[in-house]
């Protein structure tokens, strides 16, 4: 059976590591989990030489860099990838504007969900064939409120195949809590290892399949952190 993290923690622990003695830097393992999530969402595409429209929602600055990244690898004449902005998070948090700007001359199409017609969403997500949920963290476990609430209504109403980018929105992996509101996906996307709540059955109902990827990261870190685990690629 693959090791997994028992916290989140422990997962920033071992990506600390990898920068620390083998100068794998964070952006750098963004960048692995962006090419992973682009890389899952084509292989799950109904037909690649026809238009399909890929939804990404995000309102989390951990996962923002990863989605826009995602969505500039997706970019092309049969993929248009629409990323969906939740610029507060909850009352305490801003998504990060400075890091989305770095991204604008790739031209990509997005809105700002506390901005937008919600027939416009509505239309936006059900006309998805891939709705990607990035908006909050696995140790979010805080009180979901509008306007985030009415998205996650439309994604679970959609027909779209939903993937999830380390943990469903609503479920808080270290401390195994689910929201009353939660994003039921057909995938989840984590690595470079599993968190061992995923076996929650709770949990793993609400996560579809599991897909691990290593993140770029070699079998030596995982050594080094006493990890007895053969690193493969996605």
């Amino acid at each position: 059976m693959a090791p997994t993290f028992k916290t989140w923690q422990k997962r920033r622990e071992l990506l600390q590591l990898a920068e620390k003695s083998f100068g794998i830097t964070p952006s750098v393992i963004k960048h692995h989990q962006a090419f992973a999530l682009a890389q899952l969402i084509q292989r799950n595409l109904p037909n690649p030489t026809s238009k399909s429209n890929i939804v990404l929602a995000t309102g989390d600055n951990e996962k923002l860099p990863i989605v826009l990244e995602a969505a500039t690898l997706l970019q092309s004449d049969h993929c248009q990838p629409t990323i969906v902005l939740l610029k507060n998070r909850d009352e305490h948090s801003l998504l990060n504007r400075e890091v989305f700007k770095s991204y604008q001359n790739y031209h990509l199409q997005y809105f700002c969900l506390e901005e937008i017609d919600l027939n416009q969403l509505l239309k936006t997500i059900f006309n998805a064939v891939i709705i990607i949920d990035a908006l909050f963290t696995p140790e979010f476990s805080g009180k979901i409120i509008e306007p985030a609430t009415e998205l996650i209504d439309f994604i679970n109403q959609a027909r779209g195949l939903k993937i999830a980018l380390d943990n469903p929105t609503g479920v808080s992996l270290d401390s195994e809590s689910i929201a009353d509101q939660t994003i039921k996906a057909n995938f989840t996307l984590s690595g470079p290892l599993a968190h061992e709540n995923f076996k929650n059955p709770n949990i793993s109902a609400l996560s579809g399949k599991l897909i691990i990827s290593n993140l770029g990261l070699p079998s030596a870190i995982f050594k080094e952190a006493g990890i007895n685990y053969e690193s493969k690629p996605l």
